[in-house]
């Protein structure tokens, strides 16, 4: 199967482009921390025998800090234009983290909501502010509107807004690029094209995002999107409005998020919990985190095959040490207040 070659619109996004093209999306386009490495891309496509499917390793792309975020912020960081950055996410958010890492700390006010507790989430919200990321804790959704207004004013000017997840415009163009690059990997060879792809949900712009590029490059491949929370961004409405954000007006064969499968089966107890079922933290050779990564390998592990099937390796496996990373700071009253019950790995 071959993937359509496409163009840029005079604002740089996809009227559709090859993958090749796309990976030089990945570089931030704006001048990272003197840190940040260079990015890989594009990123590798392995086949797992042991698990019966393909892997797309999105957890090593960029560096010195992977995952699907790296894919966003090529997007949302030249929008943002040295504006302090005012975004959203749960306690342990790797889209804060990662927006961090590659805009600087200095720039990026927080507000994050409660989960869980985990040793993995206590690490990410431990290092945001171990790098000096200015956070106001939300007590729950009604309490947003305060906490922004107090990081509104803390920044003391005009602010960049980034949703939850870099799920906006510009960072589901990221999004784009990982579907295109698929289909660049199967017109290449590197893997047969997938009759399934599956990606973990949670506000929904990878998602979403993959399903367009995917339909743009020409591959029908159904996106098994694993949803991970409750909250109203999954609503049909939402992703309805994600999908146009992606496609900017192209045409696709078939209806809006036509094979786009949303799965609710795998919630389990709720955001932030791991899942009973979850694939193992380390499963053959991957380094996954509970939230996301290991219910949407689960779901794959646990459908009866159908043909070909490719997880999208979302979470960041790169090691976080040396000089970009700092100890995490331990536990104290507003670490107390986001992360909730008992403190255990």
């Amino acid at each position: 199967m071959q993937a359509r070659g496409l163009g840029r619109d005079s604002e740089g996004r996809h009227e559709g482009s090859s993958g090749e093209e796309a990976a030089a999306r990945y570089a931030i386009a704006v001048t990272p921390p003197p840190t940040a490495l260079p990015p890989q891309a594009p990123t590798p496509v392995e086949a797992h025998p042991a698990l019966g499917l393909w892997v797309k390793r999105e957890d090593l792309a960029g560096g010195p800090y992977g995952g699907n975020k790296v894919r966003k912020l090529a997007y949302i960081l030249p929008r943002a234009a040295g504006q302090p950055i005012l975004t959203f996410g749960a306690a342990g958010s790797h889209h804060v983290l990662a927006t961090a890492i590659y805009a600087g700390a200095d720039r990026v006010f927080a507000v994050l909501l409660p989960q869980p507790y985990t040793a993995h989430a206590a690490r990410n919200l431990g290092l945001c502010r171990a790098l000096g990321v200015r956070i106001f804790a939300a007590s729950s959704l009604f309490g947003l509107p305060w906490a922004t207004l107090r990081a509104r004013l803390d920044a003391g000017q005009p602010c960049h807004w980034v949703p939850p997840g870099g799920s906006d415009a510009d960072g589901i163009q990221g999004a784009v690029d990982l579907g295109l690059e698929l289909c660049a990997d199967v017109a290449a060879g590197r893997m047969p094209a997938p009759r399934d792809v599956y990606v973990a949900l949670g506000s929904g712009g990878t998602a979403v995002g993959l399903w367009a590029g995917l339909r743009l490059g020409g591959l029908p491949t159904r996106v098994q999107a694993i949803a991970v929370t409750r909250l109203p961004l999954l609503s049909r409405p939402n992703l309805r409005r994600l999908a146009r954000l992606a496609l900017q007006g192209r045409r696709v064969d078939g209806p809006l998020l036509e094979g786009f499968v949303l799965r609710t089966d795998w919630l389990g107890a709720g955001y932030g919990h791991p899942h009973p079922q979850g694939a193992p933290l380390d499963c053959d050779g991957l380094r996954l985190e509970p939230t996301y990564t290991s219910r949407a390998l689960g779901a794959a592990l646990t459908d009866k095959p159908d043909g070909e099937r490719l997880f999208i390796h979302t979470a960041n496996s790169r090691p976080l040490i040396g000089p970009a990373f700092p100890a995490p700071l331990p536990d104290d009253a507003l670490s107390a207040r986001l992360l909730v019950g008992p403190r255990r790995g």
